[in-house]
Formats: C-alpha cells, sequence, structure tokens
C-alpha cells in the first residue's frame, strides 16, 4: 500500500478507493493475453538441379506410304466384268483382282488368227512357187528373172505372215489384260472402279493400290536451315575420328502416341524445292503387324542435337515476365531467393538452362505463390524426373 493511503491525515473513504484501484490494476495486468505464436514456413515441393546430357529431338510433319505402293492399271480399254479380289485384304502376286469384258478381245484375236491362216497359205505357195521356178531355171526352161521374182514373192509374203502372227500375239495379250492380276504381293485397297465401268482410257484412274507389306516409309520435309545445321553437326562430329551413327527417328502418330518401332532415314533428296527452300527426305519404319497404312500422317521425331553436361529444370518451376524468366531458388536457412535465369532449349516438359543456375541449387516447383523473396519455406525433396527415351525439342 502506498504511503498516502497508509497516512492517518487521508479519509478513510479515499484510501479504500485507492486500495481497489491497485487491485483492479493487477487483475487487467493477470488477465491480458499472450501474443501469437509465428506461422510455421510454408510448405513447398523443390527439385535439387543436376547436371546431365540430354538428346533434344525435333518433329517433321510427314505422310505414310508403302515401302512399295503400286497403281493396278488397266492395260486394255473395257468394260469392268466383275471385281474379284476382297478388297482392303492381302493379296498375293498373280491373283486376279478385276475381269474386263473378254469378248472384244476374243472377236480380234479370231479375226487375228483368220487372217494369219490366209498369210500363211499364200506363202506356203508363194514357196512352192519360188522352189518350182527355181528348178525350172536351172534347167534352162524358163528365165532366171521369172525364177528371181518368184523367190522375192515368197519373201514378201512370208514377212505378211510374220504381221499376222505379230498380230495373234498382240491379241492374246490384250485378251490376257482382260484379267487383271496383282503385280507384287501386299495389301490392296479399296477398288476404285465398280462394274461397267469404262477403264482404261487416256488419263484413267488406277483400278486399286496395292502397297507391300513389312515396311512403310514416312515422307516428310526438312527446311534448308535444319539441313545445314544438322549437317555441320554430323561433320564436326566426322572430324573427331568417328562415323557418326545414323539419326534415330521415331513416329508420333496422329492420335499422339508414338510408335513403338524405331525408324531410320533411308534417302534424302538431293535438290533443295526452290519454292518451299526444303528438302524431302524419307524414313522407313517396320510395320510387322499391319497398323500402319498408306496415307496416313504422323510426325518423324528425330534426335538433332545432344546438350552435354547441362541443368534442366521444369518448365512449370519459370515465371516469365516480358521475355525475361525467373526461378525461386531455395538457398540458405531455406530462405527463398527470386533469381533471374537464361533459358535455351525446351527438352520435353523441362527446359535447358544458359545460365544463372548451377548442380545442387533447389528450386521450387510447387508452391510458387507462397515463395516470396526472402520468406523461409520448408521445402519437400522432389525426384528428378528422367530424361525421356524421345522428347519434342525446340527453342
Amino acid at each position: 500500500m502506498s504511503d498516502a493511503a497508509r497516512s492517518p491525515s487521508v479519509p478513510r473513504s479515499i484510501r479504500r478507493s485507492a486500495v481497489a484501484g491497485l487491485a483492479l490494476l493487477a487483475l487487467a495486468s493477470c488477465s491480458q493475453p499472450a501474443p501469437p505464436p509465428a506461422p510455421p514456413p510454408p510448405p513447398v515441393d523443390v527439385l535439387t538441379l543436376v547436371a546431365r546430357d540430354v538428346p533434344l529431338y525435333q518433329d517433321f510433319v510427314g505422310q505414310l506410304k508403302g515401302a512399295q505402293d503400286t497403281d493396278v492399271r488397266a492395260q486394255v480399254q473395257g468394260v469392268v466384268q466383275s471385281i474379284d479380289f476382297q478388297q482392303g485384304t492381302d493379296v498375293e502376286v498373280g491373283t486376279q483382282l478385276f475381269t474386263i469384258d473378254p469378248r472384244p478381245f476374243e472377236a480380234a484375236l479370231q479375226q487375228a488368227q483368220a487372217a494369219a491362216t490366209e498369210a500363211k497359205i499364200r506363202y506356203e505357195n508363194a514357196r512352192r512357187d519360188a522352189q518350182r521356178y527355181i528348178t525350172l531355171a536351172k534347167k534352162g526352161v524358163i528365165p532366171r528373172k521369172q525364177a528371181d521374182d518368184a523367190e522375192a514373192n515368197a519373201k514378201a509374203q512370208q514377212q505378211s505372215y510374220n504381221a499376222a502372227m505379230a498380230q495373234v500375239d498382240g491379241k492374246q495379250v490384250d485378251l490376257g489384260y482382260t484379267k487383271v492380276t496383282a503385280p507384287i504381293a501386299g495389301r490392296a485397297g479399296i477398288a476404285q472402279v465398280e462394274v461397267g465401268d469404262l477403264v482404261g482410257g487416256p488419263g484413267s484412274k488406277p483400278m486399286v493400290v496395292i502397297s507391300k507389306s513389312g515396311d512403310v516409309k514416312v515422307r516428310f520435309s526438312v527446311s534448308e536451315n535444319d539441313y545445314l545445321r544438322l549437317f555441320r553437326q554430323r561433320q564436326a562430329e566426322r572430324a573427331t575420328g568417328q562415323e557418326p551413327p545414323p539419326i534415330p527417328v521415331r513416329l508420333v502418330l496422329s492420335d499422339g502416341a508414338e510408335y513403338e518401332r524405331d525408324g531410320r532415314i533411308i534417302s534424302i533428296d538431293s535438290t533443295v524445292d526452290s519454292t518451299t527452300g526444303t528438302l524431302t527426305v524419307e524414313a522407313l519404319f517396320p510395320n510387322p503387324d499391319g497398323m500402319l497404312r498408306s496415307g496416313q500422317y504422323g510426325k518423324v521425331r528425330a534426335l538433332t542435337s545432344t546438350q552435354r553436361n547441362v541443368i534442366l529444370v521444369p518448365q512449370r518451376a519459370v515465371t516469365e515476365t516480358q521475355g525475361t524468366y525467373a526461378v525461386a531458388v531455395v538457398g540458405a536457412g531455406n530462405a527463398v531467393e527470386i533469381r533471374r535465369v537464361e533459358m535455351g532449349e525446351r527438352s520435353g516438359n523441362d527446359w535447358i538452362v544458359k545460365s544463372g543456375l548451377k548442380a545442387g541449387e533447389r528450386v521450387v516447383v510447387e508452391g510458387l505463390g507462397k515463395a516470396r523473396s526472402g520468406t523461409v519455406v520448408a521445402p519437400r525433396e522432389m525426384a528428378a524426373t528422367p530424361v525421356p527415351r524421345s522428347v519434342a525439342g525446340g527453342s
């Protein structure tokens, strides 16, 4: 109690008020709440960077063709009498595909045979006459000139007979062409003609297309710049004293799935198309189960280069603002640093870092909204994703 409260000169009522006030102050000081504890560091997912070799791939749009696509066309002009094969199935060499009405060709053959018979009779008569005249001339019965004329006539009749027989052979060939057969083994497509159609005329379309079984070709175009870059790269590899291996290629189908079998480049055009500035390239892919069909579209994915000992970061870990790139780096004490970086080419879902990061550093991949500069975070380590067997590259 204060000295004023104890003093006898102070009225008792005042002393009681002072004591009550002091009690209230003591009670108020005891009921004041303690400050709340600091929030825990926000959790974020981080990836520890490692240096590795990264293959880079580039996609080129291409169209599939059979390793050998053969247009089956009518060799004679006539009317289709029947379609003799199961469309869309495999056929062997010599399988009959169509029949063209043979009657006009049978009649033409009979006429040629009749003409050949007449020519043969004339030739036989002329040959006998020439032999008889030669004998008579030797005996002096007739002039030598008459024998020579008979011999010349026999030779002329022989030539006429030979020509008539050639006509017979030609008509027989034409008749044979009325049975249209498969020139190669493969898969026959849908017939492009119907029964009753006139075929074999000028500019007539193929009756059917047969694609050779087993392999397919993919034809695609490479820009002149891409060609020059690849050419110089392979020249540099040869300068090391080793022949570079063939460029591996993969096929990405129209549904986005990657074909399971590797292909290989088999031909490169000798000239650049002056209108498009591109070079035509063909790759060959095995097709044992017949999944690939001529006419399909797809992307040829080719290995264009391999970056050695580079840093990869997931694209989702990178923020872009007006052409500048930044990542959140978790440093000492788990404090976040927002660092500007220079990015290179893409490799699948990752980005190659040209500068600004080094192996062993940790970058925030998930939880970027919590990773502000200077913020202390609770990092959770993520496993590094393996480099895919083939990924789309590009800058």
